[in-house]
């Protein structure tokens, strides 16, 4: 039974030209995905540079205010549904722990409270630690050092 390709011009327009087809645009957008995660991991390491605190305490139970920028990783992981796909494409420890990091900084700057001050200040610690060491930041251990006493400096304690 003849399988209908007669020569290599046969085999190369009917199944290689073809399955090239599909490649192609599949790597490419792979590649894309690959660059961004890449783009984005750096971003992170050179935001993580300025994240240290300032050394002058303002206010009181008002840790958060020893950071004085906003990051634009920290815009890319809090506005979910406007970056989802971006966000699900990301390292999962990554993603899961930068969210939970801005997000009990966040409602530490919109709390009254100085027990829910303290209780987001501890957590934002833990995920701080655990974003920095997701993304392999070097210098984890002396930022979180830092932080941690901004903390005590507030509420006398750091809770692990």
């Amino acid at each position: 039974m003849d399988p209908g390709y007669l020569t290599i011009k046969d085999i190369v327009t009917g199944v290689i030209i073809p399955i090239l087809i599909f490649i192609i645009p599949f790597s490419l957008s792979t590649f894309q995905r690959i660059n961004r995660r890449k783009t984005f991991k750096s971003l992170i390491m050179r935001e993580l540079k300025e994240l240290e605190p300032l050394n002058d305490p303002i206010g009181e139970n008002m840790w958060y205010r020893r950071l004085s920028i906003s990051f634009l990783h920290e815009e890319i992981l809090t506005k979910l549904s406007e970056n989802r796909d971006f966000i699900l494409s990301l390292n999962k420890d990554i993603c899961y722990n930068g969210i939970q990091m801005w997000m009990h900084f966040h409602k530490a700057e919109k709390t009254t409270d100085d027990k829910l001050s303290k209780y987001h200040a501890n957590e934002w610690l833990n995920y701080l630690k655990s974003f920095t060491i997701s993304v392999k930041y070097p210098m984890a251990t002396e930022l979180r050092k830092k932080w941690e006493k901004v903390v005590k400096e507030y509420f006398g304690e750091v809770e692990s």
